[in-house]
């Protein structure tokens, strides 16, 4: 059965921003998709189950020079 995960998202000043609903069978499915969007997204992100930190996610911005 799925579990509800919530990813945060943090802003460049550390802050919670938005947050995104995941469903997944485990910890790990949850960081994978959190991992995706904090690639795609280039953001910071907290991946939490309910009061449980399961994953802190670092996607830096690029630039090109």
């Amino acid at each position: 059965m799925p579990r509800e995960y919530r990813a945060f998202i943090i802003d460049s000043d550390g802050y919670f921003c938005d947050a995104v609903g995941i469903r997944c069978d485990d910890d790990e499915a949850a960081s994978r998709r959190a991992d995706s969007l904090a690639k795609a997204e280039a953001v910071d992100i907290e991946l939490w189950q309910g009061a449980r930190m399961v994953a802190k996610l670092s996607r830096k911005r690029q630039f090109d020079a």
